[in-house]
């Protein structure tokens, strides 16, 4: 099944158009960003807790190496989901729950008969393959639920491209993957 997004939400939106925007692009336009504003990034930390007064914001954070830093600020943005650090540390409520399956998520590149303009989904046994496709021609970004054999490994792509290309409808090629991740979906009440 297709899904044409040339005219999504024409009459409706005056954006009536469907942008995916990849894992890496959307990284690296923030990181840029944040390098023009004289702004670091410090990769593979964890922020470990909160605690906020009437001026600030202390966060404690622990880096690739196991050591501790506190850093304070005025605010911070917490974007880390249902489990959210900052979320807990604020105490507020999260009123929902979580869907039982894992999903996939790969951007990568795509050689076959879609159409660039159309999100191609595949349904399999009670499932799903999602293609969205991104503006640079043979680049899509895949989702489904994840299969059983996947939930307590490591995602490899050579697996993930296996099993997608085994039940695409179509004969495809997957290549280059710049992003590829398992989560879980949480829904609120």
């Amino acid at each position: 099944k297709s899904i044409n997004v040339t005219d999504i939400g024409e009459n409706i939106t005056p954006y009536p158009f469907l942008t995916v925007i990849s894992q890496r692009d959307t990284e690296k336009a923030l990181y840029n960003y944040l390098l023009s504003q004289n702004k670091n990034v410090d990769w593979q930390t964890e922020l470990v807790s909160l605690f906020q007064n009437e001026n600030e914001v202390a966060a404690t954070l622990k880096n690739n190496l196991g050591e501790y830093e506190v850093f304070t600020a005025k605010w911070v943005i917490g974007t880390d989901g249902a489990k959210s650090v900052v979320r807990h540390s604020m105490n507020f409520e999260f009123s929902g729950g979580t869907y039982a399956p894992y999903f996939y998520l790969m951007d990568c590149n795509i050689e076959g008969n879609f159409d660039q303009n159309k999100i191609n989904l595949n349904f399999i046994n009670k499932n799903f393959i999602a293609f969205f496709p991104f503006k640079e021609t043979n680049t899509y970004r895949v989702l489904g639920v994840l299969p059983d054999a996947f939930m307590e490994k490591e995602l490899e792509f050579v697996e993930l491209k296996d099993f997608i290309e085994k039940n695409t409808k179509i004969p495809i090629n997957i290549t280059n993957p710049t992003w590829i991740s398992k989560y879980k979906l949480h829904h609120r009440h």
